[in-house]
């Protein structure tokens, strides 16, 4: 779910930062990492839903997703600035 919420943005990232020759294997590092850090955070969920409750489990969840995407959000906003500035 949060790859699907953070994907826009990465991709917009990535078309702007990243030269064409270079971006086929950039997407296949990145799609690695997407899934390692998929298979720590998965179990860790769990964990937390077993001890926790799922409502305080979720709502954590979407607190961490706000953020991440408002964090990717500046972070493409201040690429697409210093880029006109260049």
């Amino acid at each position: 779910m949060t790859v699907d919420i953070l994907d826009p943005i990465v991709m917009a990232m990535l078309n702007s930062w990243v030269e064409d020759k270079a971006r086929a294997t950039f997407i296949s590092g990145l799609s690695f990492l997407i899934s390692l850090v998929t298979m720590i955070i998965t179990p860790l969920m769990a964990i937390v839903l077993k001890k926790y409750n799922l409502i305080i489990t979720s709502v954590l969840t979407a607190v961490i997703i706000a953020l991440l995407s408002t964090f990717g959000y500046y972070i493409l906003v201040g690429s697409k600035k210093n880029k006109k500035a260049i």
